[in-house]
């Protein structure tokens, strides 16, 4: 997942992990007030990022647990969960990740073989300096990753913590006002939406495609049409490479979900207020390693009340 060319937000699904130029988000960003996280009958975990590393608890019991992200550098703050496969080490999925950024489609859909092998993607939340968010999610007695996705595929000292999770059940999950689906409508991959999406408040992301995937959302003016949006999306490249155009919104303001495998799901509660958005996936079609998805009509203009 991308924010490209300014505040970059990453993610290694379906065929990319992309990096940018990193920007600090704009004054209004960063004023603009955090998401607040429905505790009540939930066990919340806080995590945060920064210049010196990631802090994370080390230990926590099974169910449900909601991850409350933060971040102080703007050049991070795209905090992930996954749960490696037995024998995989971060160097391994590190440089899996490294090969989803091949240019050649056949090593990328290789590397997002192996990546769906190696590695049960549970989602994570985009957040910026002063933009709180979370994602909550079931987990099970084992051993987890919580990681920057920022970090994948270059950095000196990548920031990751491992979560140990073992003992007796307990927690529920946020509840969502509305259920945003990843899904295949008559063989094209598209955002179908039950509810209502409210501001400050849960929004669960289901991801039913037979890949990973994710769900960032990105404010729209009033005078964009869904025209506008799929005239610039038609721009990408067969193999992905991105328009010289702008985009006619603000990639620097993206808030969301992180990759989920397929049949996965997550509640998440990011910084959306009252207006028009478009709800997208910057990532590739895993069966071709070359067109993005966005490209084959997998976004959705999202009204939050």
């Amino acid at each position: 997942m991308r924010i490209p060319r300014s505040r970059l937000v990453l993610a290694s699904l379906a065929g990319t992990l992309i990096l940018g130029c990193a920007v600090a988000p704009s004054t209004s960003a960063a004023q603009a007030p955090p998401a607040s996280v429905e505790v009540r009958g939930s066990r919340v975990l806080d995590i945060s990022v920064g210049p010196g590393g990631l802090t994370a608890p080390a230990t926590t019991t099974p169910g449900a647990v909601t991850f409350r992200a933060s971040t102080t550098d703007p050049a991070a703050g795209l905090i992930g969960l996954t749960r490696l496969s037995p024998g995989v080490t971060w160097e391994r999925f590190r440089d899996i990740q490294r090969r989803t950024l091949s240019d050649d489609p056949a090593v990328v859909v290789q590397a997002q073989t192996e990546l769906a092998a190696s590695a049960d993607l549970l989602g994570g939340v985009v957040t910026h300096p002063g933009l709180s968010g979370s994602f909550s999610q079931d987990l099970t007695p084992g051993t987890y990753l919580l990681f920057e996705y920022f970090d994948l595929e270059s950095h000196p000292a990548p920031r990751y913590r491992w979560l140990t999770v073992s003992g007796a059940a307990s927690g529920t999950h946020p509840t969502p006002t509305a259920t945003l689906v990843s899904e295949r409508v008559a063989g094209a991959p598209r955002f179908t939406l039950s509810g209502t999406v409210k501001a400050g408040r849960p929004l669960k992301f289901v991801n039913k495609l037979p890949q990973e995937n994710e769900a960032v959302f990105f404010p729209l003016a009033a005078d964009v049409t869904e025209s506008d949006l799929t005239s610039y999306f038609d721009k990408f490249g067969p193999n992905g490479e991105w328009p010289a155009d702008p985009p006619p919104f603000d990639q620097s303001k993206g808030v969301g979900s992180l990759p989920l495998n397929p049949q996965r799901s997550s509640v998440i509660q990011i910084p959306l207020t009252t207006g028009r958005y478009v709800a997208l996936t910057w990532l590739k079609d895993a069966s071709d390693g070359r067109t993005r998805l966005v490209k084959e009509g997998q976004y959705k203009i999202v009204e939050v009340r």
